[in-house]
């Protein structure tokens, strides 16, 4: 399939001066992108409602209620992720819940690495793991 792509003059240019494979570099992004929502889409097959305690700073609770799946434990709470593809880590000692914004970077550190691993390809990711 031919697709057009505009690219400003300074950035066709850097790449044409580098001689980039621009139809190599968008397939690729498109082929990640789209094994990362087939795979979030076959996790989310499971989903279910959830319904978690929260405690606010002020102290008032209220229940969390979302459709999702649990992907992983860790020492004081889950990692679930939504229907609408957000990863929220749930924290049951401190009643409280984040939205996380880069899955692989923020649950590297939270997750023991099996769970860690397992999560990331749950998401469609493959993670980059460090050589001790």
């Amino acid at each position: 399939m031919d697709i057009t792509v505009y690219l400003p003059d300074e950035i066709g240019q850097w790449a044409k001066d580098n001689e980039l494979n621009l139809s190599r570099l968008l397939r690729d992004a498109v082929e990640e992108r789209r094994t990362e929502e087939q795979q979030m889409e076959t996790t989310l097959k499971g989903a279910k409602l959830v319904k978690l305690p929260v405690e606010d700073r002020d102290g008032r609770t209220y229940t969390l209620r979302f459709t999702g799946v649990a992907l992983a434990e860790h020492r004081t709470g889950e990692v679930y992720l939504t229907d609408d593809e957000r990863v929220i880590v749930y924290d049951s000692d401190k009643s409280d819940y984040s939205v996380v914004e880069d899955a692989e970077e923020e649950l590297r550190g939270l997750l023991d690495f099996d769970a860690y691993i397992e999560t990331m390809n749950s998401l469609g990711i493959s993670p980059e793991v460090d050589l001790d």
